[in-house]
């Protein structure tokens, strides 16, 4: 199975719905790498540079990156992969801000456009499987702030590639398996994979 065009599939989802999941499930069947967001800022934190040093700087922190340093760190480490059989990204986009800022580096960096993979889960049913994962930052009322702010922020991005048709939208309420077959399914009926 493989991509048939170079995309930067781009999975997006509130916490809980399972997006690194499906994202590595996927990248093992197509054969592509699979990046995550936070990975991405660790990587570029340790790089002797101005960019790297100000990132790191960030981290050791706990501040949120600002726009300018997410294009560049993006666009950095974007431009250091091999993108021509194209690439999963998991967590990348999470604002109509970051949105035109990966338009911006796509276009001046001639890389493959991007296609969104929505995995589509409400807030009960997300609350219910964090709560079962159990971790210590995950009490009912911080995730219930962070579902808010997930909603205000990834909503609007979902609206933007529905509009551009270049998303596919899955329920993520199923078992992993079935949701990485309707996945599978829904990008081949869109024809970006092939057999």
């Amino acid at each position: 199975m493989k991509l048939v065009k170079p995309k930067l599939l781009v999975f997006i989802g509130i916490q809980g719905s399972g997006k690194g999941t499906q994202a590595s499930l996927l990248s093992k069947k197509l054969n592509l790498q699979h990046i995550i967001a936070g990975d991405i800022f660790r990587i570029v934190a340790q790089e002797p540079t101005p960019l790297g040093k100000s990132v790191a700087d960030n981290l050791n922190h706990g501040r949120i990156m600002t726009i300018e340093q997410w294009a560049a760190v993006v666009g950095h480490y974007l431009e250091m992969q091999d993108l021509r059989q194209g690439v999963i990204l998991d967590g990348v986009l999470r604002s109509p801000e970051q949105v035109s800022q990966l338009a911006k580096i796509i276009s001046t960096k001639h890389l493959p456009a991007v296609y969104l993979i929505y995995l589509r889960l409400n807030r009960d049913q997300a609350l219910a499987r964090l709560l079962i994962r159990g971790r210590e930052d995950d009490k009912p009322e911080q995730l219930a702030e962070r579902f808010r702010w997930s909603e205000q922020q990834t909503l609007p991005v979902v609206d933007l590639y529905r509009e551009l048709g270049q998303i596919t939208e899955v329920n993520a309420d199923q078992s992993i398996e079935d949701t990485q077959a309707e996945i599978v399914a829904k990008l081949k009926t869109q024809g970006l994979i092939s057999d």
